[in-house]
């Protein structure tokens, strides 16, 4: 169920997946266990749990088990009977760089466990089981003799521990192990206490305030923690130096220290410059020592300072460099030089191979740390790595000379590192043999299946395409209406926004029309209607006059006798004529002041709906656009 929170905190590191586990682990080789903290508590979500860690190493490996713990933290501490009491500690702080003393004891513990039995295997960890853990793992590599090159064992660890290859990524670490890697060449060389005469940080921003501690560890060897030894600020107003004593801080007399530009500067008088003996650490700050102002930081060791006692660490050589800064940043420091090492320098004439030959016939004295060979310049100070041709001799003097740094002497393996090289790549070769033998077979047996699966997998191949093809017809003919769809409801949208436009400025010709004009216009129908009836009212009166003349005329002309008739039929004809002409004209009228009459009515009902509506016809018109629109 935690699996993929684990997975997640894991990151590049490769993981153990398999019958029923899923552990933050990796085999270095078959007989080294690179893994994670076996936490408890809340971390069991997303570490490795100590029971599964547990069952993982009883279930392929029984008792022949032992657990390292490289953490120095109160809260990285756990009972050893968790582990059947088979757990040893060997604590430095994380992204720091350890004691030489510290890496060659842990070699020892882990050889002389490993060789009690061929069945035994170890189990290291740190925290997240990749920084502290490779550099151990790779000064054992060394140390066993599997290789002879430091970069070469880091390189092989990163590939193991790590899908990107990046196992062991603080520049101090790498360059301890190969501090380490000389020590198992020359043997340790003699401890020296050198004094600082210059140091330069330079190519930091312009204007920058800088603020420098040197650390020096504890006489322990053992010890994980360090002692202030000197601080220095540097400004454009002031800049100081002091040196650390009994938690006083005392100035340094005689030090010129200024910021130069992009460079800070401290000159240091050889009478009053400060010492150091063993391993330093060099922590720059932004303005103050605060956590959030911090720039960079290195571990070096004194006894490895080059013949030209000069060191410099490029931006690619500084623990936890900010990205920020730019790619040319550069700390150097110059220290007091070493007569007797630079008596013993061989001339500049002398080449690689006359050195081989001049180490290959030196015979290993049982001086102590006089026996020694001199240390050769390093590359910038801090890189070891192939400037003097090693040879099988010089191995056995490491272990002898670290006696001086309260180690206990375990001796070294019978065969020289490269006889054990040759031995175990016999073996590897071996086994990769049979394990090829045993592809092969495997191959030969499942060739007839994968042919099987291929023809699956081609025939599903192409029943998804044409899936996928039907799908991309439907969804096109689907966009298509939705285009159709879409540019019908915008051609609705712009007549709607039209139809809209032409109500408001209705409604806004209306609302200017003041409220007086309407009543005057109406007060004016009004007294057109009176004079209107009032003309009804005569022409009515003139009719019904008019019909009563007739009624009399008629009964008139039909008292008297026929030959009365016969004689004034043709003024009757004509009377009558007349009348009948003035009764249609009169009808005419009286249609025509009807249907005005009734267009009057049908005014007046007009405005006085009009009149009642007006206070709701905007809130009509709004909410009919908003229905629309």
């Amino acid at each position: 169920m935690f699996s993929p929170c684990r997975s997640a905190v894991s990151l590049e590191k490769r993981r153990y997946i398999g019958d029923g586990f899923n552990l933050d682990l990796a085999y270095i080789t078959d007989r080294i266990i690179a893994m994670g903290f076996p936490s408890s508590g809340k971390e069991y979500l997303y570490r490795n749990p100590w029971k599964q860690t547990k069952k993982f190493l009883q279930h392929y490996h029984g008792e022949n088990y032992k657990v390292y713990n490289l953490c120095c933290e109160k809260d990285r501490q756990y009972d050893h009977g968790k582990f059947n009491d088979q757990v040893e500690c060997f604590p430095f702080e994380d992204h720091q760089a350890p004691p030489i003393g510290l890496i060659h004891k842990f070699c020892l513990s882990v050889d002389a466990f490993l060789k009690q039995s061929d069945q035994n295997v170890v189990a290291v960890h740190c925290k997240a089981g990749k920084g502290r853990t490779g550099l151990m793992i790779c000064a054992y590599l060394l140390y066993s003799g599997r290789f002879n090159s430091a970069a070469k064992a880091m390189e092989f660890y990163g590939d193991k521990r790590t899908k990107d290859g990046k196992g062991v990524t603080i520049p101090s670490q790498k360059r301890f192990i190969r501090y380490y890697n000389t020590v198992l060449d020359r043997g340790f060389p003699a401890a020296r206490r050198t004094k600082l005469l210059k140091l330069y940080i330079s190519s930091l921003p312009v204007g920058m305030e800088t603020f420098v501690a040197f650390y020096q560890r504890s006489h322990d060897t053992l010890s994980p923690y360090s002692v202030i030894k000197m601080e220095a600020t540097f400004s454009k107003k002031e800049s100081q130096c002091y040196a650390i004593e009994d938690n006083t801080k005392k100035r340094i007399q005689n030090v010129r220290c200024k910021v130069a530009g992009s460079t800070h500067k401290a000159l240091f008088e050889e009478e009053s410059a400060p010492e150091f003996e063993g391993d330093v650490k060099v922590v720059v700050y932004k303005k103050k020592m605060k956590k959030k102002n911090f720039l960079f930081s290195a571990w070096i060791n004194t006894a490895f300072v080059p013949s030209t006692n000069r060191v410099v660490a490029m931006k690619a050589d500084l623990d936890k460099c900010k990205k920020s800064l730019p790619q040319d940043v550069k700390l150097v420091m110059h220290f007091t030089g070493d007569g007797a090492a630079e008596e013993e320098e061989p001339p500049v004439t002398t080449t690689r191979g006359q050195k081989l030959i001049e180490l290959s016939n030196k015979q290993p004295s049982s001086g102590g740390s006089s026996a020694a060979a001199p240390i050769g310049e390093l590359p910038r100070g801090l890189d070891d790595e192939e400037q003097l041709p090693r040879t099988p001799s010089t191995r056995s003097l490491g272990g002898r000379q670290l006696s001086s740094h309260e180690i206990d002497v375990v001796p070294m393996t019978p065969h020289s590192r490269k006889d054990a090289h040759i031995e175990r790549l016999e073996t590897e070769m071996s086994t990769l043999k049979e394990a090829l033998k045993e592809m092969v077979n495997e191959q030969a047996t499942n060739s007839e299946d994968l042919k099987l699966r291929l023809n699956e997998a081609s025939s599903d191949k192409r029943r998804l395409e044409l899936e996928l093809v039907e799908k991309t017809q439907d969804f096109a003919s689907s966009l298509f209406d939705m285009e159709q769809q879409l540019s019908y409801t915008r051609d609705e949208c712009k007549r709607l926004a039209k139809e809209k436009e032409a109500l408001e400025q209705k409604v806004g010709e209306l609302e200017s029309v003041p409220t007086e004009t309407l009543n005057d216009i109406i007060a004016d129908l009004e007294e057109q209607n009176k004079e209107l009836r009032g003309e009804n009212d005569s022409v009515r009166a003139k009719l019904e006059e008019r019909e009563s003349s007739n009624k009399l005329i008629e009964e008139t002309f039909s008292g008297g006798g026929e030959q009365g008739a016969e004689v004034q039929e043709p003024g009757k004809t004509e009377l009558v004529g007349s009348l009948n002409v003035s009764l249609d004209k009169m009808n005419q009228l009286m249609s025509l002041l009807k249907k005005e009459q009734d267009a009057n009515e049908e005014l007046n009902k007009k405005l006085q709906r009009f009149l009642s509506m007006e206070q709701r016809d905007e809130d009509d018109i709004d909410r009919f656009v908003s229905n629309y629109v």
